[in-house]
């Protein structure tokens, strides 16, 4: 579910959003059963998001060298039923606020969906679980891009 580096997200070494994020809290996700479903849990989208965050160079070494704390909640992990090409739909919600004030700075709420194919596995719920891992890293891409475009003014 880890975002590479993004050429869209790219920030210069000098850029004052260079290790300037701490993820603070991350939330709304549920731990999968594997008998019942695939699901996203808060741990394994807090990986995905620190993984991210550090491969695109925004991620702070400790929360005193942040500007910003991030929190993140899965509102939703929409899902089919059934079906060769599994569509899921995550919906994320974003808040940045300034580390030292608390003030809000950005919000945002960020739809994504992915479609494992048949091609990709013909075992369901390994499809399901490619197609769960691939909204979610298509999310948290979307995210860096805004947040990037927003405040590397």
């Amino acid at each position: 579910m880890v975002v590479a580096a993004q050429p869209a997200a790219a920030i210069a070494p000098n850029s004052t959003l260079r290790g300037s994020i701490w993820l603070a809290d991350v939330r709304g996700g549920q731990a999968a059963n594997a008998v019942i479903r695939s699901d996203v849990g808060n741990a394994e989208l807090q990986e995905a998001l620190i993984e991210s965050l550090r491969a695109n160079h925004l991620l702070a070494d400790r929360p005193d060298d942040a500007r910003y704390s991030l929190s993140a909640e899965l509102t939703d992990l929409d899902q089919p039923d059934s079906g060769t090409a599994l569509t899921v739909t995550s919906k994320i919600r974003y808040e940045l606020r300034a580390q030292r004030s608390n003030r809000p700075i950005l919000k945002m709420t960020v739809s994504a969906p992915y479609t494992a194919k048949m091609s990709d596995s013909v075992i369901v719920f390994e499809r399901m679980r490619l197609a769960n891992e691939g909204s979610i890293r298509e999310n948290i891409r979307v995210f860096v891009d805004r947040f990037v475009q927003e405040l590397d003014r």
